[in-house]
């Protein structure tokens, strides 16, 4: 069974997206931060779902996951299909990450 881990820095991505939610409408702060992670449980099934971007010599394949036209999540699947979280990227700010 497929594991699912977060990196130390999409805590940061989470709180940085609340920050920019709670100044315009903060009533959609928790729950969109909420859609993002249960979005992402969805990698627990199919972890390959999200495009793949890079395999590397191990077999570790990074990979992306589009959860909404606004965010983006970018993860490592391992062959024992084990996840790893690396960063929510805010397609509003963080379009220079895919030119």
């Amino acid at each position: 069974m497929s594991s699912l881990k977060w990196s130390a820095t999409v805590s940061d991505d989470l709180q940085r997206i609340a920050e920019y939610i709670r100044e315009y409408n903060p009533a959609k702060e928790q729950e969109t931060v909420g859609f993002i992670i249960d979005k992402t449980n969805i990698l627990l099934q199919y972890p390959r779902v999200g495009q793949r971007r890079e395999t590397a010599a191990n077999g570790t394949e990074l990979r992306t996951l589009l959860v909404s036209k606004r965010y983006r999540v970018l993860y490592d699947v391992t062959l024992a299909d084990d996840i790893e979280i690396l960063q929510v990227l805010d397609l509003r700010s963080d379009q220079s990450f895919y030119r």
